[in-house]
């Protein structure tokens, strides 16, 4: 059970560890070939191919985790709006039904909460190092040939595959735990949608009534009266006080 416990939690990336990204390639084992420059250009060739999809997956990690922040705010949005109208058609809720809602509505929100936390891990640049090839080759390989400039390049795209393909499946499991959370809040959200219509549609709050026993005696009828003639010149509406005493003694309802 406890393991089964902890799988859930680092299903939302609670308490979970990304491993090391290993050694890197032995890229200076990597020697020059002068004679065979068509050779080197296809090792280039296929390395730069990899590259260029680790770029690609990278570029789709990024725009779903961009596209999850958004549809977490918008949800937001839209529980701001209706939480107001829910607390108001609640208020004659039996008290365990409102904890009920509570609870859903407080695990929701921490489920979208927990969704977005993970989706920005993969902003923090400082985790992120990728290694490109670098620019200043040009200026140092000038004055060589061509198989030595290509070897080189070669050994910059070895140096960096590893560490490359690391930071991508870090993003990537950051993604998957942010879904995971989403897919919880989501669900949570729409129990309590579920639970609040059905409480609308089936449940009937009790009528509260007053019953008087006893005659009811109104006492200074004129000036009731003359309050009442004053009301039609008036606009405004006129509270008319009026004095209720209810004896002791039990008889029929009537009116003096």
């Amino acid at each position: 059970m406890s393991e089964k416990l902890k799988d859930f939690f680092q299903s939302l990336g609670l308490g979970y560890k990304h491993p090391d990204a290993g050694a890197d390639l032995p890229s200076g084992t990597y020697q020059n070939q002068n004679d065979q420059v068509e050779k080197l250009k296809t090792h280039r060739d296929f390395l730069k191919g990899l590259e260029e999809e680790e770029q690609n997956r990278l570029d789709s990690i990024d725009t779903k985790g961009s596209q999850l922040i958004s549809q977490v705010g918008i949800i937001f949005a839209l529980l701001s709006l209706f939480i107001p109208f829910i607390m108001d058609k609640t208020a004659s809720f039996h008290v365990t039904y409102k904890v009920l809602l509570i609870i859903l509505l407080i695990f929701s929100a921490l489920f979208y909460v927990l969704s977005i936390h993970n989706a920005l891990k993969n902003y923090r640049l400082s985790d992120f190092q990728y290694v490109r090839p670098s620019a200043q080759n040009v200026i140092d390989f000038k004055d060589k040939s061509e198989a030595e400039f290509l070897a080189e390049e070669i050994r910059d795209y070895l140096s960096g595959k590893t560490r490359n393909v690391h930071n991508n499946n870090k993003k990537g499991t950051n993604l998957l735990h942010a879904y995971v959370a989403f897919k919880y809040a989501n669900v949570l959200t729409g129990l309590l949608i579920a639970c609040f219509a059905i409480a609308m549609v089936f449940y009937k709050p009790e009528k509260n009534s007053v019953s008087i026993e006893g005659p009811v005696v109104i006492k200074d009828l004129r000036s009731i009266n003359g309050e009442l003639k004053q009301l039609g010149k008036k606009k405004d509406t006129t509270i008319v006080n009026v004095q209720i005493t209810v004896p002791e003694k039990k008889e029929k309802n009537s009116f003096r």
